[in-house]
């Protein structure tokens, strides 16, 4: 059976009847809620709240620990996963939304895989949109992506991806001992910090067309975005110097880190 192919406004007033439904990529929702496409009215929630899970999840479970005890260490990784999961299904909601009040950001994520539309059998729908808008953008479709980028290009890319990561390792040792605000200096950077970012960002791009699993892609995939929000950490030397020693010059946190050193 062919692919049912309709337009945008067939989509729009089928969705609000009922006739199709749309799912959303969860794992790639936070990716098009931060894209150029998206409301940027949605961005500043959907960073505070990621954001914020993450800290609950590990520096503050940390410190907790140390300062407080288990019971608040465990409460606060609670918070944190329960944060991520509503976190997780705003993003999905936030791309649902721009996806019905904007056709090309509907477009870039339809491309991309980042959701599908099904009709009330459960066959896929596709927009015919999605082709022009792939042209209009330049986007990749083909799986021989290595032919986009020159092979200079790609080994840098991964040499600089591994090189970042090496540096989060390092500072992942030092967390309570040089870097308990989880703020870590630029300078220990490989390379720029919008180069790293970007590199990341092609990295993951990449990855699609790759001869990995689902499963393996999946999983590199959330390393990789892992490795994106770990690099908002970094800032500027002096100032996390400045926030890093004021806890370390803390008399509780000093007790704490020589009863359990």
């Amino acid at each position: 059976m062919s692919k049912r192919i309709i337009n945008y406004q067939q989509f729009l007033k089928g969705y609000r009847t009922g006739e199709f439904s749309v799912l959303v990529n969860k794992q790639k929702a936070g990716d098009f809620v931060m894209s150029k496409f998206a409301d940027k009215h949605n961005k500043p929630a959907h960073l505070f709240w990621t954001w914020l899970s993450i800290f609950l999840l590990f520096p503050a479970s940390i410190i907790f620990l140390i300062l407080f005890g288990w019971i608040y260490a465990v409460g606060s990784f609670i918070l944190g996963l329960t944060i991520r999961s509503a976190a997780g299904k705003s993003a999905s909601q936030f791309v649902l939304q721009n996806m019905l009040e904007n056709e090309d950001f509907c477009g870039w994520v339809l491309m991309h895989k980042g959701a599908i539309i099904q009709d009330k059998e459960g066959n896929d729908i596709s927009l015919d949109f999605v082709e022009e808008l792939s042209r209009k953008y330049e986007i990749p479709r083909s799986p021989k992506v290595t032919e986009k980028l020159a092979h200079d290009q790609v080994t840098n890319i991964e040499d600089l991806v591994h090189k970042y990561g090496k540096v989060q390792e390092e500072v992942s040792k030092q967390m309570l001992n040089k870097y308990p605000a989880m703020v870590f200096p630029t300078s220990l950077l490989p390379a720029p910090k919008e180069k790293v970012r970007k590199a990341i960002n092609e990295a993951i791009r990449a990855m699609e067309y790759t001869n990995y699993t689902e499963d393996e892609k999946k999983k590199i995939i959330e390393n990789l975005k892992a490795g994106l929000v770990f690099l908002d950490r970094f800032i500027k030397d002096e100032e996390a110097e400045k926030i890093n020693s004021k806890l370390l010059n803390n008399k509780k946190y000093q007790d704490a880190i020589k009863k359990h050193g």
